[in-house]
Formats: structure tokens, sequence, C-alpha cells
């Protein structure tokens, strides 16, 4: 188990582990992916169900790669990438569903979710989105009997999900795609677009009763406000990891400046374009590992820090928390990891499942943080066995 890992980080985007078999992930452009390889393991927290002994020696293995900008179109039903310098799109392949209207965005865990009606079923659906095919993958149905409007996705730092369908904020669970509508703007309010900052705040570009207008919401203080009026609407909204702010008018790419103002890139050559959003700015992965986990044996964890950004980062904690039979949480690693600009870094973990851990099956979520706020996560399934 103790490979060679350089070559799979390399190659590695999305994943899928099923059958017992070890099934690598592919991955791309990321300012920080944690990579782990896991046979199994889980604890309580009135049980000790597993020690653990740690290789803390980083070691370099690779450059990282840049943001993609990736967009959708529902009348070609395809998922483009898009030059961010010149707007031109590139076709990365069919999404598969039958969809009018819809937007997308990424998670923390690097999948790529899209929140679209289902032309056949006449709903709305949570999906999600394979990089390398574009084949689109249903989470579930929102199930609040919403009728098509206009529509996208943001999810935040720590992988809250909200989609805005009409004037309705909704929060939508990861796991089952149930929604629940958390705000309500005024009637009149027709919001295509959405998008969280790198600072946390929630942005929006709407059809309101006086023109278009970029709209910041606070979901917490159920309230708004107009930034600014614009000349264009927005059906994709999405931020670099600087917090320049990207539209796309469903033809066209544009920069938009929150104080007034629009640039225009350039076509994007798909329409219409009705969802865009960068590779995250931070993301953590499961990339390597099996779907169970066998009760009294040791299994061994892969970490790898991948750092994308021109500057160095920091990571002071690693954790996973572990919800099933038991709901739990472990802290892997307590302490600054300083990860160069544009490297790579890996370290082992050595687990030791306990006998007594609880059968059954685990969503296990991988977590990490700085400043005592999460930056990245993935989750997957695993199966604690005999």
């Amino acid at each position: 188990m103790r490979g060679d890992w350089t070559d799979i980080i390399r190659s590695s985007r999305n994943h899928k582990v099923s059958d017992g078999k070890f099934v690598m992930l592919k991955k791309l452009n990321v300012i920080i992916v944690i990579i782990v390889a896991i046979a199994g393991c889980i604890l309580t927290s009135w049980i000790p169900l597993f020690g653990y002994s740690a290789d803390h020696e980083w070691r370099d293995l690779n450059s990282a790669e840049a943001l993609v900008l990736y967009g959708v179109c529902n009348v070609e039903d395809v998922l483009i990438v898009i030059d961010p310098a010149t707007g031109a799109g590139t076709e990365v392949g069919p999404l598969g569903i039958d969809y009018v209207n819809g937007g997308i965005n990424f998670h923390p865990d690097g999948k790529l979710y899209g929140l679209l009606w289902n032309n056949l079923y006449s709903d709305y659906r949570l999906y999600t989105i394979d990089l390398d095919t574009g084949n689109a993958f249903e989470v579930g149905i929102i199930n609040i009997g919403l009728s098509m409007e206009s529509t996208d996705l943001a999810v935040d730092r720590s992988g809250c999900i909200l989609g805005i369908v009409g004037n309705k904020v909704i929060d939508i669970d990861r796991f089952s795609g149930q929604g629940t509508v958390v705000f309500e703007l005024p009637s009149g309010f027709d919001i295509p677009s959405l998008d969280f900052a790198p600072d946390g705040n929630l942005y929006a570009v709407g059809d309101i009763p006086t023109g278009y207008g970029l709209i910041k919401i606070n979901v917490g203080a159920q309230t708004y406000e107009i930034l600014s009026h614009l000349q264009n609407l927005y059906t994709g909204l999405c931020h670099n990891s600087s917090g320049i702010l990207f539209g796309s008018d469903g033809d066209e790419l544009w920069i938009i400046d929150p104080n007034g103002g629009e640039t225009l890139i350039g076509p994007i050559g798909f329409h219409p374009v009705n969802g865009i959003d960068f590779s995250p700015i931070f993301q953590l992965d499961v990339v390597y590992g099996l779907p169970y986990a066998r009760r009294g044996y040791l299994t061994w964890w892969k970490i790898a820090l991948v750092n994308s950004s021109n500057d160095d980062v920091i990571i002071d904690r690693i954790r996973f928390d572990a919800y099933g039979p038991v709901n739990i949480s472990k802290i892997l690693f307590n302490g600054a990891i300083t990860v160069p600009a544009g490297s790579v870094l890996s370290s082992w973990i050595e687990l030791t499942v306990s006998s007594k851990a609880p059968l059954g099956k685990y969503k296990i979520d991988t977590v990490a943080e700085y400043m005592s706020g999460d930056i990245a996560s993935d989750l997957f399934e695993l199966e604690v066995v005999e």
C-alpha cells in the first residue's frame, strides 16, 4: 500500500470506490487538496476504536496546477471549460440529462454540483458532474414543490450548499438533495445567478423592479442589499481566487465591478451558458482506498497537501468526522504545516481499527482547518466489517 504516489497525484481528478478494489481519482486545478489512502478506521468518543502513528516527514512530490473555469450549456447539454482571458469555451462532454435551467458550483471536496431542472420529471434535482466526461449523476430531488424559474447554485467554504430559484434561497442537503427554503427575497425579484465570494459574502445578480442589480444577501440576518445596477442580466456568476467577479450573460463572459461597471472579456461560443464556476480555491479529496475496513486490522492513510496558489499556505489542523452507527470526530494533525506555493507535500498515517468498532456504514468527512475554520473537506463512504 506504500507505493509511489507521485503519478497518482499527477493524474488524479474524480473518483469512485467500489468492489473492494483500489480506484484512482483524477484531479485537476486545486489550491489545497488532501489526498487520503484509506483501508478504514472509525473512532467513537466513548470507546477507543483505533490508535495511530504518523510519519511526520512531509515530502515534496510535484507541482500544482492552476484553477479552471467551467460552465454548463443547457441547449447543447454539455459541460464546457472557459478561457477566463478570452471567454472562449471548449466542450468537455455531454451531461446526459434533459435539463432546461440550472446552475453549478464546486464543493470544497472538489466535486462539481449542479442544481438543474429535469425536463423529463418536471422538478429540480441535485447532481454531481464528472469533470472528465461531463456526465451528470443524480444525488436527489429538491422536493419542495418548486416550479421552473431562474436558478443557480452556491457553496461556501464549509460545504454549505445554497440554491436560488426565482426569489427563494434554498439550503440543500448534499447527501439527499432535499431542499429547505431559508430566505425569500421580495416579490418581483428574479435571481438567475448566485455565488459566495472568498470573503464569505453571498452575491447575486437579478432582475429587480428597478432594472438589473448586483445584490449582497445575508441569509443569517435575513437581509439583502442592492450594491449597484447593471446593464446585463447574468445567468452565471463566480469569483476567482483573487475575488474578481465573473459573469456569463448566456453568450459572453464579463468581469463585474461590485461598485458599478462591467467589462466584456469575449464570446463563449455556446448558448446559453447558464452556470459558471472556478475549480475550488481549497480542495480535499479521497483518491485511493477500499470501501471497507476490517475490525482488528491495520490500515494506512496517505495524505497530500497541494497548493497551486502563488503564496505559501498554512494548514494548522487536519481532522476527520465520522457519521454512522456512532458519530465521532478525530484530530489527525494538530500543528502548523506550511505548504509552499505551487508545491505538493505528502505523509503517511498508520491506523489500527479496534475489534470493538461498531459494524456498519459510515460517511467519513476529512477536513483541513486554518485558524479554526474549515477550508477544505471531502466525503466518502466506508463500511466497518468483521
